[in-house]
């Protein structure tokens, strides 16, 4: 195997990709364009998926490169648009209990948190203050108080039956076109745990969940379309405000997206000129109020599925129809007077600092981001991860040689030779922590386009592309409507009114200031798993235990600043130290004792594979509490409780652990437990 080829297998074994759930954000924030989310903030919705899981109907098999439980989908019994879920013997009833905590459901299916902590939120606030006038400064901070609804959901890859009557419905209007259909049905649905609004206290229902679908859907509309959208959602947030109820209003978003969704199937193209706009926001609003008289808003996707149902007997729609009912045509004008539809898309160019770019899209990438519109941006990452011109990539080299050194240093027994690989891997682990200054790149984001779209510009953002991404027309004409050409071309594209040019203006200032801030500090993740294995090396290799304990204590302090609060636990697992039967000599013998064992079960499990399948990931935190540990027992320091109080480390969302944690958990549990047997 050659060099770069090791380098590469290097890196893909300290990313620890797969996780043990995938996120899925979804609703208006991301379905629309950004300039339409900042005008009309909501909450965040943010889907948790998990991987180890996924429903199925009846008589239907899992994919093939599906591992993990199955479960079975039965709807016999309950409302349109619900099931409950059975193991495969169908004998036992899948509850929500049974997957995540209690307080998880304390208000419905979603747990609400803070998009920021106190730290992130100052740092964020002062980077806006500095560069933005007052009113986009207080729309923007208004922005940062939002929060974010994580919700539970389970992966049910085959179409439901219950919706096939989506797939071949007459359309007049010859929208959603073929190829977004086969693109929705391809992607299966989620099931949420939310029961019926008449039994809401029964645990055993779960809903069926289509915004991955209806993500996908959006952003197939033309621009009048959401424009049309926004201007009803921006309605909706009046109407909701003059109730004075907005926690209790039956008028919700998704009524106004489920109408969209209906006449965008059945109205002309006709309907959606822009010199039809105030008719066609008339046409939807009267469709909403006879919705709310007749009290019945039909699902999408299942039609039977009457999603105001039983809180028609008890909730009184007057106040919402006679709020409704005032806007006129000159109301619906003045709306779109003070936010109107821009007449070009609008680019904004940021210089991103490449520590920052690498350091942005390992978090997507470890986070498990879905893009449902492009679902190959996760493939766009890792490749840039081992592109040979990527920050990463060239730490990870001299990280490699570094080990590789120790591993040598391990097993000579000449002294001459221990010495010079001693040195060579000092010098190669000192290589790794040194700061990388890359390039700047190029970035080209539209506040146009939505968050999907942004990020899929992210990610095929890199040092050696630029020069394709802004002269080559070729390239990214399937993903994006704008290309950049000339400057000719830029001129007459970036034409726009006034206002949305001083946001693009104030929106490229706040991304420059906030990049400037934490460039200095985007390489922290890569430079603690580098700080672990040093210390491993002055461990197993030199013995030198205070510089090991100095070292642990320097990792417990990354990152410094206003970022520590933040980044701490990122930073903690976005690489992970890993042992194999190859590299279990730069461990110690409490290392290799469970190894061995765990080769053992391998080989009487599975002889066929043997050994060579044997790859444990830790958690670099892990593994540092582990040297700590040690090195305070060589001191002479019995009470290490304090420590192994924090030794069980939780993913910060609750039980959502990275796939590898568990099992990290427990090998460096069995390791501990033999080394305590040595005392």
């Amino acid at each position: 195997m050659e060099y770069s080829e090791q380098v590469y297998e290097f890196i893909r074994n300290i990313l620890p990709i797969r996780k043990s759930h995938a996120i899925l954000l979804c609703g208006s924030s991301f379905e629309l364009p950004v300039k339409y989310a900042i005008s009309n903030a909501t909450d965040l919705d943010t889907m948790y998926i998990s991987t180890d899981i996924c429903a199925l109907p009846v008589n239907v098999s899992a994919p093939r490169t599906f591992q993990g439980e199955t479960l079975v989908v039965n709807t016999e019994g309950t409302h349109q648009g619900f099931a409950r879920l059975y193991s495969t013997d169908c004998k036992r009833l899948y509850r929500r209990q049974t997957t995540i905590l209690d307080d998880h459901f304390a208000n419905g299916p979603a747990l609400t948190v803070s998009m920021m902590n106190d730290s992130t939120f100052t740092f964020f606030v002062h980077s806006i203050r500095q560069h933005t006038d007052s009113s986009l400064c207080c729309l923007l901070k208004s922005l940062l108080e939002m929060k974010i609804d994580k919700v539970f959901a389970i992966y049910c890859p085959s179409w439901p039956s219950e919706a096939d009557e989506w797939k071949t419905r007459r359309r007049p209007s010859g929208w959603p076109p073929s190829e977004v259909i086969h693109q929705v049905v391809d992607g299966g649905c989620h099931l949420v745990a939310k029961p019926h609004q008449s039994s809401p206290e029964d645990d055993s229902q779960w809903r069926f969940s289509f915004s991955q679908a209806e993500v996908i859907l959006i952003h197939s509309w033309t621009d009048m379309q959401k424009y049309v959208y926004h201007v009803l959602r921006l309605i909706k947030s009046e109407v909701v405000k003059r109730c004075g109820r907005s926690d209790e209003a039956v008028l919700c978003t998704y009524f106004f997206k489920t109408l969209m969704l209906w006449e965008c199937e059945r109205k002309p193209k006709e309907f959606w000129n822009d010199e039809n706009f105030e008719k066609s926001v008339g046409v939807l609003l009267s469709t909403m109020i006879e919705w709310l008289i007749d009290g019945c808003c039909p699902n999408y996707f299942i039609p039977k599925n009457n999603m105001i149902g039983a809180a028609n007997e008890r909730v009184d729609y007057s106040r919402e129809i006679q709020l409704l009912l005032t806007y006129t045509k000159s109301r619906v004008l003045l709306i779109s007077a003070i936010w109107p539809k821009p007449c070009h898309k609008t680019m904004i160019d940021v210089d991103v600092p490449n520590n920052v770019l690498q350091q942005f899209n390992l978090r997507l990438a470890r986070d498990n981001l879905l893009n449902p519109v492009y679902p190959k941006t996760t493939a766009h990452l890792l490749k840039q991860f081992i592109s040979k011109h990527s920050a990463l990539r060239c730490r990870a080299s001299y990280l490699y040689s570094g080990i590789m050194s120790h591993l040598q240093f391990m097993k000579t027994r000449c002294p001459i030779r221990r010495y010079v690989m001693k040195q060579e891997a000092l010098d190669y682990f000192q290589s790794s922590l040194m700061k990388i200054r890359g390039e700047r790149s190029k970035l080209f984001l539209s506040i146009d386009e939505s968050i999907y779209e942004c990020l899929e510009r992210l990610s095929r953002t890199t040092p050696i592309q630029w020069n394709l991404i802004r002269y080559s027309r070729g390239r990214y004409t399937r993903c994006y409507s704008r290309q950049v050409e000339s400057e000719d071309d830029d001129k007459d594209t970036m034409k726009s009114d006034a206002s949305i040019g001083n946001l693009n203006t104030s929106v490229k200032r706040i991304l420059q200031n906030i990049f400037a801030n934490i460039d200095d500090k985007a390489s922290t993740s890569a430079i603690v798993v580098s700080l672990v294995y040093l210390a491993n090396f002055y461990y197993t290799a030199l013995r030198d235990y205070e510089k090991v304990s100095a070292l642990c204590d320097t990792i417990i302090h990354f990152p410094v600043g206003f970022l520590k609060g933040v980044n701490t636990s990122f930073c903690e697992r976005a690489f992970t130290i890993f042992i194999t039967n190859e590299l279990s000599a730069i461990f110690d013998d409490n290392f290799r004792t469970v190894l061995g064992l765990v080769t053992l079960h391998q080989h009487i499990v599975d002889p066929v594979k043997g050994s060579s399948a044997i790859l444990i990931r830790i958690c670099p935190a892990r593994y540092r509490m582990y040297l700590k540990i040690q090195c305070k027992r060589w001191e002479g320091v019995e009470d290490v409780s304090e420590i192994k109080r924090n030794f069980k480390r939780m993913h910060p969302f609750k039980v959502y652990y990275d796939t590898f944690e568990p099992l990290s958990e427990v090998f460096m549990s069995a390791v501990l437990h033999a080394s305590h047997c040595q005392y």
